[in-house]
């Protein structure tokens, strides 16, 4: 017996025109804690940046702050309001390098997935290193293993 998978149901993606930054209306996204009751982890949040803005979102842990980030790059549906960005990507909290490629190829990861040739997903990596300020650590390229702590994020 094989296993069938189903992929779930998501509502019509709403893409800002391009370099349109992120806009978040009236959003909310409930969860379920382990003993079934509902925990509001967003109650009707607005915000907008602009492309190229920073934005930093800043609060105790379990305010929404990751919610709000699998929101915005579609790993998670609302339950109400608006999202549109840009496709975005998220870091997450914990180190998920994997180990037999480089820094640069673990940068460029996405853009592979995404189909996007080798060189130009590597190039792509090393201009988005060096605007984090970690250009300093491009050479000689290290493994994922020889990175680690706030390098490897």
């Amino acid at each position: 017996m094989q296993t069938q998978l189903e992929p779930r149901a998501h509502p019509p993606l709403e893409t800002a025109a391009a370099g349109a930054g992120v806009l978040l209306d009236d959003v909310s996204r409930t969860h379920r804690d382990r003993h079934g009751n509902a925990v509001a982890a967003l109650r009707e949040v607005s915000l907008r940046a602009a492309p190229g803005e920073l934005l930093a979102v800043v609060g105790p842990s379990g305010c929404g702050k990751t919610t709000m980030l699998e929101l915005i790059c579609r790993l998670q549906d609302p339950d109400g309001g608006t999202v549109r960005s840009d496709p975005a990507a998220l870091m997450p909290q914990h180190d998920l390098l994997l180990p037999w490629l480089t820094a640069i190829d673990n940068a460029a990861l996405a853009l592979r997935i995404a189909r996007r040739p080798r060189e130009q997903a590597r190039e792509r990596a090393r201009a988005l290193l060096r605007i984090a300020s970690n250009s300093s650590r491009l050479r000689p390229a290290p493994t994922a293993t020889q990175v680690s702590g706030d390098s490897a994020r």
